[in-house]
C-alpha cells in the first residue's frame, strides 16, 4: 500500500526535476545590435528596438506576433509548408491586419530574392497601403518546413536593421 500511495508523489517529483533542470526549448541564436532586443523561437530570430513590446491584440496562438513602440511596429506570421515560397504568390491573410484596426487593402510590390542566413528560400517586398510603406520578408527553411512573413513599418534605418537581422 505504501508503494501505491508514494507512486504519485514520486512521479510528481521526477516531473518537477525534469522541468527545472531539463533541456530548454531551442531557439535561434541572435545577438541584437545596441538598442535592440532579440525575438527568437525554435526556428527564427530577429531584432527589434528595445522599447517595442508585444501587442496582445494582434498576437495569437496561430503563429502571429505583433510588436509596437515609438516610431513603428514589426509583425510576423509563421506557417508550416512543404514547398519553398515563390515570387508573387498569395501572402497570408494576416498581412491585411498588421498595424490596422481592421483588415485593409494593400499591395506587395518589388518582389526580389533576398538572403536570410539559415533560410533555403527568401523573398523581399515592399507593402504599400495608402501612403504608408513597410518592408516585408518571406523566408522558408526546408528542414523544419517553417515559413515566416516578417513585416516592419518604421523609419528606413530601423526597418533595415530589423529586416537584416532575420536568421533561421
Amino acid at each position: 500500500m505504501l508503494a501505491i500511495g508514494m507512486t504519485p508523489l514520486l512521479v510528481g517529483a521526477v516531473a518537477a526535476v525534469v522541468y527545472l533542470i531539463g533541456p530548454s526549448e531551442p531557439s535561434v541564436a541572435i545577438t541584437p545590435p545596441a538598442g535592440y532586443q532579440a525575438i527568437t523561437d525554435a526556428y527564427w530570430g530577429y531584432a527589434i528596438p528595445a522599447g517595442w513590446t508585444q501587442d496582445s491584440a494582434y498576437t495569437d496562438s496561430n503563429g502571429d506576433f505583433f510588436y509596437r513602440g515609438t516610431g513603428g511596429w514589426a509583425a510576423e506570421t509563421l506557417r508550416i509548408r512543404a514547398e519553398a515560397p515563390t515570387l508573387d504568390e498569395a501572402p497570408p491573410s494576416t498581412l491585411a491586419s498588421f498595424g490596422q484596426l481592421r483588415p485593409s487593402p494593400y499591395q506587395l510590390i518589388g518582389g526580389a530574392r533576398a538572403t536570410v542566413p539559415g533560410a533555403d528560400a527568401a523573398w523581399s517586398y515592399t507593402l504599400v497601403r495608402g501612403s504608408t510603406t513597410a518592408r516585408v520578408l518571406d523566408a522558408w527553411v526546408r528542414s523544419s518546413k517553417t515559413e515566416i512573413w516578417l513585416v516592419v513599418q518604421a523609419d528606413p534605418q530601423v526597418s533595415a536593421t530589423v529586416v537584416s537581422s532575420l536568421r533561421a
